[in-house]
């Protein structure tokens, strides 16, 4: 049924009144999409039922669905239920009565055919009831009659297609169940979302890139001097402070590389860009340092001048003390 309603539909909707069907005899090639056989098909529809033709398919259609999805054994095997029975009765007899309203309506300067947009069972069916009008002015039979042929029809139409009042409305609440849900959805997306930008904001005010940058910068300075032999075993010992400037550039180090941390894009590009390779500097022992300071207390006490040299552990770094 699915398939002989969607190819109603096709035959009727393309229809070309320069087809070859029963009343055109022509060598020209058929347009219709449903071949040859729905070009003849529609010529003949549109004939006898005009612009009702349309609504053969959905009823087919629905019909094909219904028995597809819900299988054969709604329908008992002893007898045919008597709603269907009413269904396929009331098929037909809509779309004659909708035919009707179709014949009263305006017809459009497109329409191909002599007849009314009814066809010739709409005429006949329009112009029976409108000479019954007795002494009622024609534009108000016109509409009348019109508006009755059309409320009936639709009424045993909808109901020929299963649209009842019961499965109208447990399709509206289906409908709203789903707009509630994708509603709910979509709250819920929305409100993950924006707790997830704000979980990432509180981050960067945590760390931000300019405490980066002060930091990495902080490495590159050198500790304050110190006296030689203050350490543990005559080793230099570095200030606190130097200590300290020590730990914060390597942890910085570490949230720069770590794979969760995150730079806005306000970020000076300087750290996002590579840092610069670094030329080694020239080691100096620290043997050849301290001997270097014993030599010049030495000298410093031939002047009569008593000190204490100390260096650090660059070159050329003493102080006297």
């Amino acid at each position: 049924m699915i398939v002989l309603g969607v190819w109603l539909f096709l035959a009727v909707a393309t229809f070309s009144i320069s087809d070859p069907s029963l009343d055109n005899a022509t060598p020209r090639a058929v347009e219709n999409w449903a071949g040859p056989l729905g070009a003849v098909t529609a010529d003949i529809l549109l004939q006898f039922i005009g612009a009702a033709s349309l609504l053969i398919a959905p009823p087919l259609i629905i019909w094909g669905y219904v028995a597809f999805a819900r299988g054969a054994d709604i329908i008992p095997d002893e007898k045919t239920p008597l709603e269907a029975a009413l269904r396929m009765a009331l098929g037909p007899l809509s779309l004659i009565l909708l035919a009707g309203a179709a014949s009263i309506a305006p017809t459009p300067a497109s329409w191909p055919f002599v007849t009314n947009a009814g066809g010739v069972f709409g005429d006949a069916l329009s112009g029976f009831f409108l000479s019954l009008s007795g002494s009622i002015a024609p534009i108000a039979a016109a509409i009348i009659t019109g508006a009755a042929f059309g409320v009936v029809g639709f009424a045993a139409y909808f109901y020929a297609c299963g649209l009842t009042v019961g499965r109208v409305e447990d399709a509206y609440d289906a409908v709203d169940l789903f707009v509630r849900r994708v509603r709910r959805f979509a709250i819920a997306r929305y409100d993950a979302v924006t707790r997830q930008d704000i979980h990432h904001e509180r981050e960067e005010e945590e760390f931000s890139p300019a405490d980066l940058e002060g930091d990495l910068m902080a490495e590159d300075r050198e500790p304050p001097l110190v006296a030689l032999g203050d350490g543990p075993g005559g080793q230099p010992q570095h200030h606190p402070q130097g200590q300290r400037r020590s730990a914060n550039a390597r942890r910085a180090r570490r949230r720069a590389n770590s794979p969760s941390s995150s730079l806005t894009p306000g970020c000076r590009r300087s750290i996002f860009s590579p840092s610069r390779e670094r030329k080694p500097r020239a080691s100096f022992p620290m043997k050849r340092s301290t001997r270097t300071a014993r030599m010049l207390e030495n000298v410093l006490a031939d002047f009569g001048v008593k000190g204490r040299s100390s260096c650090a552990t660059g070159p050329g770094r003493h102080a006297l003390t």
